[in-house]
Formats: C-alpha cells, sequence, structure tokens
C-alpha cells in the first residue's frame, strides 16, 4: 500500500503496516479527545483522538478483538491487527451502531480538529484545551468540564 490512503471512494483509515483499510465514504468533521487512562495507553500520548462514524454500511475488516472496561463502566471493544497491533476501530456500548476511527490513521487525519474532549479531570495539567470545543469532566453523559 502507498502512502496515498485516500482513493476516488474516500478516505481509508490503515494500520501501521498497510495490511488492514477501513474505507469510508467521506472524511469525518468531528472529532472527540479522551483523557481516559485506557486511551492514553493505547495511543502512547496524553490523548486518544477519533472520529465516529456509523457502523451501517462500513465493511468492517475481520480483526482481532480486545474488549475491555472503559473508565465509564462499560465495555469496549478495540479491533486491530494481528501483524503490528495497531487499533483501526472500536465499538462500545455507550453508542451502539458507531464506531471510533482514530484519527491518525487517515491521511490527513491529524488537520481533523476536535469538537468534544471526554474525562478532562484525567487531562494533564499542562495541556490547555482548544477554544470552543465541548469539555466534559468524565463521559458526555457526565457534568462539564471547567479550566481551572
Amino acid at each position: 500500500m502507498g502512502d496515498d490512503a485516500t482513493n476516488a471512494a474516500g478516505p481509508q483509515a490503515v494500520c501501521a503496516c498497510g495490511a488492514h483499510v477501513l474505507q469510508l465514504s467521506k472524511m469525518p468533521r468531528r472529532a472527540t479527545m479522551c483523557f481516559c487512562d485506557p486511551c492514553r495507553k493505547r495511543t502512547g500520548g496524553p490523548f486518544g483522538l477519533a472520529a465516529y462514524v456509523r457502523r451501517a454500511g462500513l465493511e468492517l475488516p475481520r480483526l482481532s478483538v480486545r474488549r475491555r472496561i472503559a473508565d465509564s463502566g462499560r465495555w469496549l471493544d478495540n479491533y486491530f491487527c494481528d501483524q503490528c497491533g495497531t487499533v483501526l476501530y472500536y465499538d462500545f456500548e455507550m453508542v451502539p451502531g458507531v464506531v471510533g476511527v482514530p484519527v491518525g490513521l487517515f491521511e490527513g487525519g491529524h488537520q481533523l480538529r476536535p469538537h468534544r474532549a471526554v474525562f478532562c479531570e484525567q487531562k494533564p495539567d499542562w495541556f490547555v484545551l482548544p477554544d470552543g470545543i465541548e469539555a466534559w469532566t468524565r463521559g458526555s453523559d457526565s457534568e462539564p468540564f471547567t479550566e481551572g
């Protein structure tokens, strides 16, 4: 697979080794930052950043799956490549029918601006949330988060 992860059919999320591709019809417009411990451990960074798309109509690659209990107390299934370990997508109990796709797997995905941040009570003190973002103390069904 080449470096260009967008084709005429739309953007593709590609695992690190290129063995698996998730094809979308269009680039998602919104993304969510998550500061929970499992997302930070999954990404190796201060937060996870994912776009959420409807599962219906997607051809999801057959991948290995690992279920975990999220910080919300609900289950979350990570679907990952057996060869490189990349989590290509995940689904979760809180939002049936939707999958989360890490935006870093899309060519140009790093340009996708987050619209929401969750589990902000766990964010590093040095991290300043972008202006105008919805921010929640825990999940989006919790109380709003305010800096300070």
